[in-house]
Formats: C-alpha cells, sequence, structure tokens
C-alpha cells in the first residue's frame, strides 16, 4: 500500500447500535442543488505518466486545482518524490527535505503544498512555487513535525504542526506574500482542507479518544463541530466547497466509514455501504472510495447523488482523492497486481 497519509484520516470504530441504525436510515437524503456533469455519463480511465528516466510507474494522485492539474507523488526507482500532472506530463517536485515526499494539493497558479519526511520520522511542511520548494514557519516552542495538505486560490493553505508535546495542532497559512505566515491556530485539531470561500473542515481530537468533524474560517478564534448523524459517534471532515463538507462516521460493529455530506450542519448518509468520501464539489458530488467488508480501500467511487457509481476497475484495487470543479474528473490510485515494491499507479478518471 501507499507511502503516503492521505488526507483522509483513520478513526478508531465502535457499535452504533439499534438506535443507530434508525437514525442512519432516517438521514439518508438524496443532496440538493444543481447537478454536475457527473450525474449521467460514461467514465474511462486514463493511467498518468511516470517521471522521466523513472522505469518505475508508481505513484498516486491526491489533489486537485480543480481543472486539469493533478498534485501527488510519483517514484523514481523506489525513491519517493513529490509530482504534478498537467497537460498529459509530469513534473518531479523532488524531495526537498526528505523522502517520502508528496504534493498534497494545488490551486490554479500552480502553487503546491505537501510534506517530506526526513530522519526521526519528521515531517516538513512544504510550499512549491513555480515549483522551488520552502519550509512553511512554525511557531517558537512547536514539534519538530509539520505537513500542509491542502492550498486555495486565494493562497490559504491548511494542516497541522505538532506542538512541544507531540499533539497535532491545526494551521491555517497564509501564501499570498512572498514569505508565509501563520494566520491561524487551534489546538487539538488536523485540518484537512480549505475551501473558494475559506473555510477550513478537518477533525478535532477528543478527550475520550473519539473524534469530532469540525469547520471554520481564519477570523475564527475556535472551530464549530458539526452534528454526527449518529450521536455520540466520531466523525471527520475531509473536504468542503460550496455549501456542502465531505467526511466519515463510523460504521456499526467497526467494519469501515460511512459516507456523509453535510449541507450547512445537517449530516446526509449516502448509499454505497462501507465507505469514505475524500472531495466534493460545489453542487454537491462527492468523491471516494468504497470499502470491502475488512475496512480496506477497494473501488474509487463518486456520489453525484445518494448513490455511489463505482468507476472503472483498472487493477483489483482503487481509490479516489480528488474531483474536478465541474465533476467530471477524479484523480486516484490503482494498485498493479504481482508488483512487490511500490504497487500504487496515478490514475484520472473522466466523464465523457
Amino acid at each position: 500500500m501507499p507511502t503516503f497519509l492521505p488526507r483522509r484520516r483513520g478513526i478508531a470504530l465502535v457499535a452504533a447500535g439499534a438506535a443507530g441504525v434508525a437514525a442512519i436510515a432516517a438521514a439518508i437524503v438524496i443532496p440538493s442543488g444543481a447537478a454536475d456533469a457527473a450525474t449521467a455519463c460514461t467514465w474511462t480511465a486514463t493511467k498518468l505518466p511516470a517521471l522521466p528516466g523513472s522505469a518505475n510507474h508508481g505513484g498516486a494522485v491526491l489533489g486537485t486545482d480543480g481543472a486539469g492539474t493533478y498534485s501527488g507523488y510519483a517514484f523514481l526507482a523506489k525513491a519517493q518524490h513529490a509530482a504534478l500532472w498537467r497537460a498529459g506530463g509530469v513534473v518531479d517536485l523532488g524531495q526537498p527535505f526528505g523522502t517520502p515526499t508528496v504534493a498534497q494539493d494545488v490551486n490554479r497558479a500552480g502553487t503546491a503544498v505537501g510534506w517530506s519526511i526526513a530522519a526521526g520520522n519528521v515531517s516538513t511542511a512544504i510550499v512549491w512555487r513555480a515549483g522551488v520548494a520552502a519550509a512553511l514557519p512554525l511557531p517558537a516552542g512547536s514539534g519538530p513535525s509539520a505537513r500542509a495538505l491542502s492550498i486555495n486560490d486565494n493562497n490559504l493553505a491548511a494542516g497541522w504542526r505538532t506542538d512541544a508535546a507531540g499533539h497535532e495542532v491545526g494551521v491555517i497559512w497564509s501564501l499570498a506574500g512572498a514569505t508565509p505566515t501563520i494566520v491561524r491556530q487551534y489546538a487539538a485539531t488536523d485540518l484537512n482542507a480549505v475551501d473558494a470561500a475559506n473555510r477550513v473542515v478537518g477533525l478535532r481530537r477528543d478527550t475520550g479518544g473519539g473524534f469530532t468533524a469540525i469547520k471554520g474560517r481564519p477570523s475564527q478564534t475556535t472551530v464549530d463541530a458539526l452534528r454526527p448523524a449518529v450521536a455520540g459517534e466520531s466523525a471527520i471532515a475531509t473536504a468542503t466547497a460550496g455549501t456542502w463538507i465531505a467526511g466519515a462516521e463510523l460504521v456499526a460493529g467497526g467494519l469501515g466509514d460511512r459516507p456523509v455530506l453535510w449541507a450547512a450542519t445537517a449530516p446526509r448518509v449516502l448509499n454505497g455501504g462501507k465507505a469514505s468520501l475524500s472531495a466534493v464539489t460545489a453542487a454537491g458530488t462527492a468523491a471516494g472510495t468504497l470499502e470491502d467488508p475488512n475496512g480496506n480501500p477497494a473501488h474509487a467511487a463518486v456520489w453525484p447523488g445518494v448513490d455511489a457509481v463505482q468507476l472503472p476497475d483498472v487493477g483489483t484495487v482503487s481509490t479516489a482523492s480528488s474531483i474536478s470543479d465541474d465533476g467530471t474528473q477524479v484523480g486516484g490510485s490503482w494498485i498493479a497486481t504481482g508488483v512487490g515494491v511500490n504497487p500504487e499507479r496515478p490514475i484520472v478518471w473522466t466523464c465523457g
């Protein structure tokens, strides 16, 4: 499996019980709002190119600018490099602060954010401007690690850093000036995404060991909790666009995740069984991964409405991690069978 950590974070699973099952059934509704083109089309898969000079086609798409450029990672031999794909080609962003290196997201100006891991499992949050990497700033007293996970077209980036005790702290960085600056921080949180309206979403780590899905804005000193579909369950928010927030809750019995969309603050559970959402459009089309009965990623999918549409299989396992603004392109990875080292491959599915 991939060596990167995707935008979605794993959560501990507990049983929901009979009352939870009834609440889930009541929560299933079809998302409202304008429909994306993804509502009626034939999906085709396109394998993305390897890095120049590399015979290893390993890699994965993790993010997109929404308009045809994709971010992620690719391999040169066994070395994991940050990479961008655009106009049919691939750009090597290298390993500026260690390996593995990941370009987690990119905006329409071509500015990418991500992270590298160096010796001692220390990760550095990175911004690439015109292909040139720089470490994102941390306040005095921070722990050693940080990761940038999302960037919008307003040059706001979101992610997390560790504090002196090793606990994660959600961070919003401004990349608008020549020198990146920290705009806001939230203790005990991870920020997974920032949208065009500067809304950030993620998770808060609760004292009992669970997670609460959250949203906020740079102007807020605290984050707001999102109500779970089943009271008391853990949930995480992974993506946001328009009025929508995408994420996951746990499945009764601890077998996987339940795909959830929030419209404003109301949770809406989508069909498809055990699944997780990684991306969403302003019209409410979500992309994510259908899970097998053991909770492992199995099939990339989109949700133009309440029902999942499985994307065409290339290998035996695939994952979806990004979606274009109009809902017609989904980026992710597939697993090449029989490949012992770096079996994941970057891919884009197109709705036509």
